[in-house]
């Protein structure tokens, strides 16, 4: 299975209902077959630019890392899974490649 990144902002919520998106999104990677390694906080920011999702207009966000490692059609369910979240401004997910091994040739 690839190994994934994606990054996730939420609006700016309060620790029980950011909780609750944050779950929500775990148990459907772990529902569908993922390997969830970590979730990282990577905390709220300004956003970059008025981003409006769901009728709303963000201006500040919160960030989240999740590292998991699942099939390839997994990745495609779950963008439509995260645009029908009320909660998620934006996510992108990216494949992480195998580190490359160098075979040192000095001696």
């Amino acid at each position: 299975m690839p190994a994934y990144e994606m990054t996730m902002i939420l609006r700016t919520l309060a620790k029980p209902e950011l909780a609750s998106a944050l779950k929500r999104a775990g148990e459907y990677l772990l529902k569908n077959g993922a390997i969830l390694r970590y979730i990282q906080n990577l905390g709220t920011k300004e956003l970059p630019l008025k981003m409006s999702r769901h009728g709303h207009r963000n201006w500040n966000g919160s960030y989240f890392l999740y590292r998991f490692d699942g099939p390839p059609d997994l990745v495609t369910s779950m963008h439509s899974e995260l645009k029908r979240d009320v909660d998620v401004i934006r996510a992108t997910t990216i494949t992480l490649s195998a580190p490359r091994t160098i075979k040192c040739t000095l001696e």
